[in-house]
């Protein structure tokens, strides 16, 4: 099994090839990789002075220098910027398809989760809460730590003001930001914007109330709106 640390793992004091010629793969193969990883401007500068993204790549080729049955993938994008994250996770994804190996991916990015595992397993203090489908835990989570840790941003108790207008049986019910929209409709509460949410892309509230939602409409603080989700948005959770 190819195993890639979460804190790299790779030998200091070894050149930046030399840590991929480790285990004598054909030199072909170790040119490859330090091309499609861009590493070539630093393989001969030694593994230990080189920067945490650089080290992320280079743990992320050498991984690749075997025939693995297997990969365990730990943390894989913790130490990449924005840019070179998503370079890299379009790198890894097309050798991943393209080896057909199983592998595990441990991670606390829901979205590396949704775009590269098709089961998921998820885990609260070393025990097994849930597992299933990736899209369907995302689409239904059940559990209220399960929701917490995918980033469900509304979290509405049952017997609250707000739970009490929605004819579904659970301790709490999950509503992502996304699926409130303005407007009447099936689930609808008149509520009172408190702020915006600093973002650059869009126009996120916060509500008095609580509720969190997007909208592509303007709006100020004061604002009373009326605002609804579709029934089949809202995910009943159980508090166990």
């Amino acid at each position: 099994m190819g195993f890639l640390f979460q804190d790299y793992g790779i030998f200091p004091h070894l050149s930046v090839r030399g840590n991929l010629e480790i285990l004598n793969p054909p030199q072909e193969a170790v040119a490859k990789l330090l091309r499609q990883f861009g590493l070539q401007s630093i393989e001969n500068q030694r593994a230990g002075q080189i920067s945490g993204g650089q080290k992320q790549r280079l743990a992320l080729a050498r991984i690749m220098t075997r025939r693995n049955r297997a990969l365990l993938l730990d943390e894989p994008f913790s130490a990449l910027d924005y840019a070179l994250k998503e370079q890299i996770k379009f790198e890894l994804m097309t050798e991943l398809n393209h080896l057909k190996l199983p592998y595990i991916m441990v991670s606390h990015s829901n979205v590396e989760l949704y775009e590269f595992t098709d089961e998921l397993i998820v885990l609260d203090r070393g025990r097994m809460i849930l597992e299933g489908p990736t899209e369907a835990i995302f689409h239904r989570p059940e559990k209220l730590k399960v929701a917490k840790l995918l980033g469900v941003e509304n979290l509405i108790p049952a017997d609250s003001n707000l739970g009490q207008k929605i004819p579904l049986r659970g301790d709490y019910f999950g509503i992502y930001e996304r699926d409130i929209k303005l407007g009447p409709g099936q689930i609808q509460w008149e509520v009172e914007i408190k702020e915006r949410i600093k973002n650059p892309f869009s126009f996120d509230y916060l509500t008095v109330c609580g509720l969190r939602f997007k909208s592509a409409k303007e709006l100020m603080s004061g604002d009373r709106v009326l605002i609804h989700v579709e029934k089949d948005k809202i995910h009943p959770l159980t508090d166990d």
